[in-house]
C-alpha cells in the first residue's frame, strides 16, 4: 500500500475488532512488494473483511440466541426451584402440624404429673387390649393391679402439696421398674394407680404386686414412710375397664380395712363377679 493511501470511505475500518485486523494483517504479509499489497486491499482485502463481518454476524447471532437460551433455561430452573421451595415448606408444614397433633394427643393421654398414663390413656390402651385378645389363644390371661397410697392424707400434711406430688412421681416410677415393657400403667386419679399385666395370670401378678409393695415401703430418705395397698385380679374382656377395675378396687379397700400396705386378690368364684 503507497504512502498516504487510506481504506476506501464504503470500508467500516473503525468497526473492525483487532481479530478481524489480526486476520487482514496475517493475509497482507504474504505480499512483499507494494503493488501486491496495493492490489490486495483493493479487492481481496474487503472481500475477507466482509466474510468475516458475515461471519462473525451469524456467530453473533448463534451466540445470542443460545444465551437467550440460556436465561430461559435459568428462569425456568429459577421458577422450578421456587416451586420445590414451596412445596418442601408444604411438605414440612404438614409434618409439623402431624408431629403437634401427635403430641397433643399423647399429652392427652399422659398424666400432667407423673408422666405416665391418665384414665383416659388407660382406657384406650385397654380397648386395645381386649381386641388383639381376640386373635390369641384362648387360655390367655391378663391380670390388674390397683395400687392406692395409704394415709396419703397425712403425707400431704406433712410434707405439703408440693411434697405429696413428689411422693406420687416416685410412686409412679416405683410401679414403672418393676413391670415389664409390655405392661401398662396409669395414674387412675388422685392417689390411686392402675397397671395392666398383659398375659400374666392372676397368681403371678400377685408376684409382680408383691414386688411393688416392696419397693415402695423399702425407700428410704422419706419425711415419713410410704406405703401402698393393692388389689389383684383378672381380667375380663366383656366388661370395660371401669367395671373391669371394680373388683380389683374392691379388693385393694379390703386390703386397707386389713392393715394397709398390703395385696388382697379377688376371689375367682365369687359370686358378685357375675355382677
Amino acid at each position: 500500500m503507497s504512502e498516504g493511501s487510506s481504506l476506501p470511505p464504503s470500508t467500516p475500518y473503525t468497526e473492525l475488532d483487532n481479530e478481524a485486523l489480526h486476520a487482514a494483517a496475517r493475509i497482507l504479509n504474504q505480499y512483499d512488494s507494494g503493488p501486491q499489497r496495493e492490489a490486495y486491499h483493493t479487492s481481496e482485502f474487503e472481500e475477507t473483511v466482509s466474510e468475516y463481518a458475515a461471519s462473525n454476524a451469524e456467530e453473533t447471532t448463534r451466540h445470542n440466541k443460545l444465551l437467550n437460551e440460556m436465561h430461559s433455561l435459568k428462569a425456568e430452573m429459577h421458577e422450578n426451584r421456587k416451586v420445590s421451595i414451596l412445596n418442601f415448606q408444604k411438605v414440612g408444614s404438614l409434618r409439623e402440624e402431624r408431629d403437634f397433633v401427635k403430641e397433643r394427643a399423647e399429652l392427652a393421654d399422659k398424666d400432667y404429673l407423673t408422666g405416665i398414663l391418665n384414665r383416659r390413656g388407660l382406657e384406650e390402651k385397654y380397648t386395645e387390649l381386649v381386641h388383639a385378645a381376640e386373635h390369641r389363644r384362648a387360655n390367655h390371661t391378663d391380670s390388674i393391679l390397683f395400687v392406692d397410697a395409704d394415709n396419703f392424707k397425712e403425707v400431704n400434711t406433712l410434707m405439703g402439696h408440693d411434697g405429696g406430688d413428689t411422693a406420687l412421681k416416685i410412686i409412679a416410677k416405683s410401679i414403672e421398674l418393676q413391670i415389664r415393657q409390655g405392661d401398662i400403667a396409669g395414674r387412675w386419679g388422685g392417689d390411686e394407680f392402675f397397671v395392666i399385666l398383659t398375659d400374666i395370670p392372676q397368681e403371678d401378678a400377685m408376684v409382680v404386686a408383691e414386688k411393688i409393695r416392696a419397693a415402695i415401703s423399702g425407700l428410704e430418705g422419706m419425711p415419713i414412710p410410704i406405703t401402698v395397698s393393692i388389689g389383684v385380679d383378672t381380667i375380663d374382656r366383656n366388661k370395660k375397664l371401669s367395671a373391669t377395675a371394680k373388683f380389683a378396687n374392691e379388693a385393694m379397700a379390703e386390703a386397707k380395712r386389713n392393715g394397709r400396705n398390703q395385696i388382697m386378690v379377688v376371689g375367682i368364684n365369687e359370686e358378685n363377679r357375675s355382677l
